[in-house]
């Protein structure tokens, strides 16, 4: 009985010791998996809403986004979003994915936004989430409205303005600007000037520009449409929450 147990003991022991079926005993150790070093994240930076009571509208509006490489090769994503703002300054805003053209990911919908100046809340809702995130309301830009035309220099450069004249876009009245910036050799690591241009037609009415137009070396070519545009007030419907959407707080502390 006794010679019985341990032969059972030695046989799990050296069962124990056996690699796993299939297995091969001198196979390589793997190597770590790492993560990928490099890349790029990039974001575009649209137009500018401000929260400016008794001035209502709702818009579409149009992007693309060209961009060139080393290579000689470009690329071309778009999309269309809209945008509202009531006569209290609230804004709704659409945003969506920029893709090419004809793509299945051109223009989808990847947010609803929702400011209120007043209550100096923010909200990120997520249309499939199905949940809205609360922030802090930024503080409106303080823009100069007086335009100085002529080249300012600076140590790194050069800025001129140039003025457009007045031009009605979609019926409304709009005065362009031309903004050309030249960065000297070094600035930034270039080895030529860096040159950057910025043409926007703004207007006094609404606070915005209907059309905004960017060349700049390192992120390419940007243009901003406004296609369709309505100074009635909008739907009150659009300011309101989606229904049935929990909201998460996420200000910080001193900002609630």
């Amino acid at each position: 009985m006794l010679r019985t147990v341990c032969l059972t003991l030695l046989s799990a022991t050296l069962l124990a010791q056996q690699p796993a079926t299939g297995a091969p005993q001198d196979a390589a150790p793997r190597p770590p998996v790492r993560p990928p070093d490099g890349g790029t994240s990039e974001v575009l930076e649209s137009i500018y809403i401000p929260p400016k009571p008794g001035a209502p509208f709702a818009l579409t509006l149009n992007t693309e986004w060209v961009r060139t490489y080393a290579d000689g090769n470009t690329t071309t994503v778009t999309n269309h979003r809209f945008i509202a703002r009531d006569a209290q300054g609230r804004i709704f805003e659409e945003r969506r994915l920029l893709g090419p053209v004809g793509s299945r990911g051109n223009s989808y919908l990847s947010w609803w936004q929702h400011g209120d100046p007043a209550a100096h809340v923010f909200y990120n809702c997520h249309p499939y989430k199905k949940v809205c995130y609360m922030l802090p309301y930024n503080d409106p830009v303080d823009v100069d409205p007086t335009f100085d035309p002529g080249v300012q220099s600076f140590p790194a450069g050069s800025t001129t303005r140039e003025d457009l004249g007045r031009r009605f876009i979609l019926g409304i009245d709009t005065h362009g600007v031309r903004v050309t910036t030249t960065l000297k050799p070094g600035v930034l690591g270039n080895s030529q000037p860096w040159v950057i241009t910025r043409e926007y037609w703004y207007s006094e009415q609404l606070g915005i520009n209907l059309l905004s137009i960017r060349n700049d070396p390192r992120s390419g070519h940007q243009t901003f449409t406004v296609a369709e545009i309505s100074t009635a007030p909008p739907d009150p419907k659009l300011f309101d929450l989606p229904d049935g959407f929990p909201i998460i707080d996420q200000r910080a502390p001193s900002q609630k």
